[in-house]
């Protein structure tokens, strides 16, 4: 869901998703837990993300609000985004 949403703002440099079960900050964790990657910071990803970072940001939120809404909440258990 993430990454369709971050395909829809024009982010194209989609490498897929890794299962990240290997990872400790993901295998310790005894929550919900994602990691988003981005780019690399030695390359012009970093360029590219430190321009687009509301629009990055805004997908990325969109995506784990729309997610919560549809199956990690209580039922009837909204979550609506304070855009103020």
């Amino acid at each position: 869901m993430i990454l369709s949403h971050l395909s829809s703002v024009g982010y194209t440099n989609n490498r897929g998703l890794l299962d990240g079960t290997r990872l400790r900050s993901i295998r310790g964790n005894s929550t919900i837990s994602v990691m988003i990657e981005l780019g690399f910071i030695n390359s012009s990803d970093i360029d590219y993300i430190n321009n687009n970072v509301s629009t990055l940001s805004a997908a990325i939120g969109d995506a784990l609000i729309e997610k919560l809404n549809k199956g990690w909440l209580e039922p009837n258990t909204t979550i609506v985004p304070d855009l103020s």
